[in-house]
């Protein structure tokens, strides 16, 4: 069930950069478009990915899905408000705010990564050292 909600939030993550490209990009050129979605696209399907390989079990899991839902809101919340809120910004305001969230997204993300890493690498004790030959 973790690993599902985990993919439905890791698709919030294309999902706004292609709102933001509809919605809120009108001021930027084209030849900043395309790099400037994927930049604010890519750190929730990627803190998915990362967060899938390092966790094993469903309590670090749970973790990781928190600050991947935590990272994706603050994402909503922070274009929205710079681009269609009620005191849409400037369009120099607006364009810190695309370069600057996916970096507080990626803070928060790292933050939850490493959290649910230090929980999984409790629960599955001391590593073991490798049989001799390998």
């Amino acid at each position: 069930m973790t690993l599902t909600l985990m993919r439905l939030v890791a698709a919030l993550g294309p999902l706004t950069g292609i709102a933001l490209v509809l919605f809120g990009m009108d001021n930027f050129g084209p030849a900043w478009r395309l790099p400037l979605c994927l930049w604010a696209s890519t750190p929730v399907p990627l803190g998915y990915w990362v967060g899938r390989r390092i966790t094993r079990s469903e309590s670090p899991r749970r973790i990781v899905l928190v600050g991947l839902t935590i990272a994706a809101v603050l994402a909503i919340w922070l274009y929205w408000d710079a681009f269609l809120g009620p005191s849409s910004r400037t369009q120099s305001l607006a364009g810190l705010v695309v370069l600057f969230a996916p970096l507080y997204q990626a803070l928060v993300i790292g933050i939850a990564l490493v959290i649910a890493w230090l929980v999984d690498r409790r629960r599955r004790g001391p590593a073991q050292p490798l049989p001799p030959g390998r």
